[in-house]
């Protein structure tokens, strides 16, 4: 029996064409994220796209991390999440494990024992792997199941300064996310 993935999410990525560009290319819907019964794949639809940092940071054809490379890291930090993957001439696609949970931001309400939760988890986080730091703790990003947190979407993991670390933090956490969940929920 043929399996037919459900479509999660889909938005554009930012990538060099070749070496000459000086810019990145904008490439609508280049990322795309299936759900199928036993696993994620997460799919870009370009072969030269770069893991790592995005935001705050000038992107060029050297900067980040190849898909090799992000693979190796990935792994280091988070064992057995990253189940496969393969590059072809024109993508890329990984598969990850299920993570157990529900995102953290689908529990409400959000008191301030659980953002204190959240907020402690990730500088524990940090402190696991620096210089290395996620770079995308949104609280998307962060699957609750009961007592334990797990950090998935690994895309943006790089070296960060512990200054990056705590104003990326103040931005995904409280700015982002907490502060307009409570204006607008």
């Amino acid at each position: 029996m043929i399996e037919y993935p459900e479509l999660i999410k889909s938005k554009y990525i930012f990538v060099f064409e070749n070496k000459k560009r000086t810019k990145p290319k904008k490439i609508d819907y280049g990322r795309k994220l299936w759900k199928y019964k036993t696993h994620y794949r997460k799919t870009w639809d370009h072969h030269n796209f770069r893991f790592g940092k995005t935001k705050n940071r000038k992107i060029t054809a050297e900067s980040g991390w190849s898909v090799d490379e992000h693979i190796e890291l990935v792994n280091t930090f988070f064992p057995g999440y990253i189940l496969d993957y393969k590059v072809y001439k024109g993508s890329i696609w990984i598969d990850y494990k299920i993570i157990k949970g529900v995102p953290a931001s689908e529990i409400f309400p959000k008191t301030s024992e659980f953002i204190k939760k959240i907020y402690r988890f990730c500088v524990d986080n940090y402190k696991k792997t620096a210089p290395f730091f996620h770079g995308d703790c949104t609280l998307d990003n962060i699957m609750v199941d009961g007592d334990d947190l797990y950090l998935i979407d690994w895309d943006r993991c790089d070296l960060y300064s512990e200054e990056e670390v705590y104003a990326d933090l103040y931005q995904d956490l409280i700015r982002t996310n907490i502060i307009k969940r409570l204006i607008y929920k």
